[in-house]
């Protein structure tokens, strides 16, 4: 099942896509929600929130609609990142193996970086790239959307925190990158 969130005539909304490539109207669709949410179904969060029991009253309902199900024209919405505003963006960065060889210095293992929500743009919409950012490349990633609170977890139990998957395409500035190198010499307070 693909949802996503949209934005039509400037509010907000969810969408699914078939694999018709129909976009049924999600926001639009009376899902029992009794046992689920008190509110009607608006955003991304709330479907991740409910988890497995949302998706499937989404299915059922959607099954049950068949054809009557309101469509939207996609000429008429605007899509939005699927989660557009995450508690968290984490990346991981020398995590891809091809690159070993290219690698002139950095640890052995894959390193962490944040991005704000603001750094999310939705499917086809501009991205801005100023001229002192230097050469940007895309790189198009897995983006893997977590949907329960998790620490520590063993990695036997990992991919049951995962709600599911999206493609990110993550903007990198090499010449940024490069300047963000900063090596300093540790102080550490005398022993006298």
């Amino acid at each position: 099942m693909h949802i996503g969130s949209i934005q039509q005539k400037g509010v907000p909304a969810l969408a699914l896509r078939q694999t018709s490539g129909a976009v049924i109207d999600l926001t639009a669709l009376t899902i029992d929600r009794s046992s689920l949410w008190p509110e009607p179904l608006s955003a991304m969060t709330q479907v991740i929130a409910g988890g497995e029991t949302t998706l499937a009253a989404i299915r059922a309902t959607v099954e049950a609609e068949g054809n009557a199900a309101p469509t939207l024209d996609e000429a008429e919405i605007s899509w939005l990142p699927p989660v557009p505003r995450p508690g968290k963006i984490l990346g991981i960065a020398l995590n891809n193996s091809a690159s070993d060889a290219r690698r002139i210095s950095g640890p052995a293992h894959p390193m962490f970086f944040m991005k704000p929500a603001t750094a999310l743009l939705g499917h086809r919409q501009p991205l801005v790239v100023r001229s002192y950012y230097g050469g940007v490349h895309p790189e198009p990633e897995l983006a893997v959307i977590i949907g329960k609170t998790a620490q520590h977890v063993a990695p036997q139990v990992a991919l049951d925190h995962v709600f599911g998957y999206s493609v990110l395409n993550d903007i990198t500035g090499n010449d940024m990158r490069a300047q963000d190198m900063v090596h300093y010499y540790a102080l550490y307070a005398s022993a006298e």
